[in-house]
């Protein structure tokens, strides 16, 4: 028998022998939806105060903090977790902090392991987005394996974040300031339309201009043999190549005029 995914009742039986502390009311039909812990940690540039430990319970009246467009920031869940050998986990993201605009690659969990979980996110909108103390944010699911591990993931339970997140070396690009700059490129760009439409019809011009030339010389030039071999001399055969050049410049000059309205 394979690998079997726990179902509700699987895991409301394992309960806070898997989770601690256990809420009934974050079971889904095959999964565990893992909350916001009191940890914040949010990394923001030197000059704006490097990583800031935020202690959503010690915010009066809130237990929340704001993220930032464009910040990322590393949440301690509210659950302590004690995975068994026999069975491991996987971390997703839930879907309504996804159309928020909060992302978070997800990952494993893997058997043996006990303590916090960890889950590093990033604001990739344009307005700030807060977090409750408390509240949902990625969803477990646990899986029962057909072989258990040899060894836990480590013998020592992980109560704390070992190495705070880096901070960048630059300011994160702010998306709104991103979505001006694009608009102002758009406009810049529209505004050099008609310079490349006139250059394109004078180019146009030009290489008509040319093959009207070439047509225009050739036909004179069969006209004038063509006369000159019949009697009569060379001004009729001039006459007639002159003739033949003009009458293509006034067609030349008419389909110019035409294409510039």
């Amino acid at each position: 028998m394979g690998d079997v995914t726990l179902i509700r009742e699987d895991i409301a039986q394992l309960g806070e022998s898997l989770l601690t502390p256990f809420d009934g009311d974050c079971l889904k039909v095959a999964s565990y939806d893992i909350r916001v812990g009191s940890l914040v940690f949010i990394a923001y540039p030197e000059e704006e105060g490097g990583v800031t430990a935020n202690d959503l319970l010690a915010i009066e009246g809130k237990n929340m903090v704001s993220i930032p467009p464009g910040q990322a920031c590393v949440v301690r869940s509210l659950e302590k977790i004690q995975m068994p050998l026999y069975m491991k986990g996987h971390l997703s993201l839930r879907s309504y902090w996804a159309t928020q605009l909060l992302s978070y690659t997800g990952g494993p969990i893997d058997p043996g392991y006990k303590g916090f979980l960890f889950f590093p996110v990033t604001n990739i909108s344009d307005s700030p987005i807060s977090l409750r103390y408390g509240e949902p944010l990625v969803t477990a699911e646990f899986v029962r394996l057909a072989t258990p591990a040899s060894s836990p993931f480590s013998k020592d339970e992980i109560l704390t974040l070992r190495k705070p997140p880096g901070v960048p070396a630059r300011k994160p690009y702010d998306p709104v300031k991103m979505t001006i700059k694009i608009e102002q490129l758009d406009k810049k760009a529209a505004s050099y339309e008609p310079l490349i439409e006139s250059t394109r019809r004078i180019m146009d011009s030009i290489v008509l201009g040319v093959v009207a030339g070439v047509a225009a010389g050739l036909i004179a030039g069969f006209a004038v043999w063509l006369f000159t071999q019949l009697p009569g001399g060379t001004l009729v055969p001039a006459a007639v190549g002159l003739g033949v050049v003009l009458a293509l410049i006034v067609v030349l000059l008419v389909v110019l005029l035409v294409r510039q309205r």
